[in-house]
């Protein structure tokens, strides 16, 4: 059969897969474009190359350079097909009455953000309709709402974000925190260059008209992308830099009358999270205060809540922050359940992680165990899936288990705070009622939306800050 494939498109010059795509429908179609899949060759008969023995290869550079070569792009071809057969499932997950939720879950959460997107455009190639639609149609509430963000790459789910924040009267302040103040630079920059691309817009001149005073200074300064990153984790922080600072700091805060918010934006925001630890460490050590305090103090939570969070949010670790936020957003009666959805549908599978294990770390309590007690349902079945399962693609030793659907019982977590965060009143009020259409942009059509049969090509690069978050996708053979 696998010859009567390949015949078929040298003969007619077109696939077989696309033949029968024309002239078929419904499940007979699926079954028979599933039957051909299963007889191509993923690796497109590059194990000629790759299952050599290094040994035999010798010195032979070029050699030793092609094999490499070839292994990458094998890697990426199984990479596609594990894509294809993933949107297979999800289809399968969504047929007929009801929906295998269990299946649902298990395939988007056992996965990372860049190959879901591989499958979104493999799912809208094969069954022209976008997998955020498809999730729309079969899940609802907060449960809808989460997975939306999920299965988006890193730069869509931000694209979402910000549209959310600025739709209608007013903004969501807190949602461009979570954005502007702990994302990557990079990261930043390309949720800019995407929203800027898909609204014909400037994201500057949207802030700058949504946004005032010195909150609306520190966003346009870190929408510049500009903030610095540590190249070296392990490098030591320069400690004489952090102590100029810090004295800077203070000489703009409680050294004066009054406070001097420009010094305060234009410091912290070009320092990485790493120097803004080695500057709080600098501060308290030489003015028995934390700096942390002293921004409290200094920065109303009444009258400017927005510009004191950011600032705040600078001083910690990424993670850490998110961590915080999540305790907030757990805090008192009900769940403040859109900035649960943020924080995690946005944050890639390693981040998410990142995120659990330093909310355990930060407060001596397991994040799936709050999840468990404050959500419900198959929101709270994704939520601890996401926080909690492996990516299975880069750990496949690791058991995979999804969360028991029939333990609707909350675990009785309570996180204990200290005074002075009891009394510490909360930046923004988000309404609390069920996601509705409002909270669905108009989604684009999948970028580079693949061929049936034609599988997108995966190759990592070399530098994470160069990385991009769109797969390859080889050109497809031209018409005779």
């Amino acid at each position: 059969m696998a010859e009567c494939v390949q015949t078929f498109e040298s003969k007619y010059g077109t696939p077989l897969a696309a033949a029968l795509k024309d002239e078929l429908s419904g499940d007979f179609m699926r079954a028979a474009l599933m039957w051909i899949r299963a007889l191509c060759d993923l690796a497109n008969g590059l194990e000629t190359l790759t299952e050599q023995e290094v040994e035999g290869l010798g010195d032979d550079a070029e050699a030793l350079g092609a094999m490499l070569d070839a292994l990458l792009q094998e890697n990426g071809c199984l990479r596609g097909g594990v894509a294809a057969m993933d949107a297979e499932r999800l289809a399968e997950a969504c047929v007929g009455f009801g929906t295998d939720d269990k299946k649902l879950i298990g395939t988007i959460c056992s996965r990372n953000k860049q190959h879901l997107g591989m499958v979104s455009q493999i799912y809208y190639a094969e069954h022209e309709k976008q997998l955020v639609k498809l999730i729309g149609s079969e899940c609802s509430g907060w449960y809808s709402y989460l997975a939306k963000f999920i299965v988006l790459s890193e730069e869509e789910s931000d694209l979402r974000l910000l549209d959310l924040a600025m739709d209608g009267l007013g903004t969501t302040e807190a949602a461009l925190i979570e954005f502007l103040c702990a994302r990557p630079p990079a990261r930043v920059r390309a949720a800019k260059a995407k929203w800027e691309g898909r609204h014909d817009a400037s994201l500057v001149d949207r802030l700058d008209a949504e946004l005032s005073g010195h909150f609306q200074t520190l966003c346009l300064t870190l929408l510049k992308g500009q903030r610095f990153v540590e190249s070296d984790e392990e490098r030591e922080c320069n400690m004489e830099a952090a102590e100029e600072a810090a004295d800077s700091l203070h000489a703009s805060g409680e050294g004066q009358w009054g406070t001097n918010e420009e010094a305060f934006i234009e410091l912290l925001c070009a320092c990485s999270p790493k120097q803004s630890k080695a500057i709080a460490e600098a501060y308290e050590n030489k003015y028995d205060k934390s700096l942390a305090g002293m921004i409290k103090s200094e920065f109303s939570a009444v009258f400017d809540p927005n510009l004191r969070n950011a600032l705040l949010a600078l001083l910690q670790d990424p993670d850490e922050w998110y961590a915080y936020r999540l305790k907030k957003a757990f805090k008192g009666l009900g769940t403040a359940d859109r900035t649960v959805c943020r924080i995690l549908g946005c944050a890639d599978k390693q981040g998410a992680l990142k995120i659990a294990a330093a909310f355990e770390n930060k407060y001596a309590k397991p994040l799936r165990s709050m999840i468990k007690s404050e959500c419900s349902g198959d929101y709270k079945r994704l939520a601890i899936a996401w926080v909690t399962m492996p990516d299975e693609l880069e750990a496949p030793s690791e058991p995979v288990e999804l969360p028991a659907d029939d333990d609707e019982t909350g675990d009785d977590i309570e996180i204990v705070e200290d005074e002075e965060e009891q009394n510490e009143p909360e930046p923004e009020l988000e309404p609390d009622e069920e996601p509705t259409e409002k909270d669905d942009p108009d989604e684009p059509l999948p970028e580079g939306a693949a061929i049936p049969m034609s599988y997108p090509v995966f190759l990592p690069s070399v530098k994470a800050n160069e990385a991009s978050d769109e797969p390859h996708y080889p050109e497809p053979e031209p018409e005779p």
